[in-house]
């Protein structure tokens, strides 16, 4: 692991996503920014999306009467 490796965001509310799979922010050799910047967008969207979907099989699958949204929302908070 370098300190130019990525492994996920923090929001400034410090809420903290991680990546699947590390971005190495290097550049040089025909490998520039743009393409570690292109592969950081994806892993932002794709990580988004999981959790999106996980929190949304989670609330349609509890049946139960505790079903309750704010607890439910407070517990997909990362």
């Amino acid at each position: 692991m370098e300190l130019t490796d990525i492994h996920g965001m923090k929001s400034l509310q410090n809420e903290k996503v991680k990546f699947s799979r590390a971005i190495k922010a290097r550049g040089g050799h025909g490998y520039g920014v743009e393409v570690w910047m292109k592969q950081l967008e994806e892993q932002m969207v794709q990580v988004i999306k999981k959790k999106i979907k996980d929190a949304h099989v989670k609330y349609y699958s509890d049946t139960s009467e505790q079903n309750d949204r704010k607890s439910w929302v407070l517990s997909h908070l990362s």
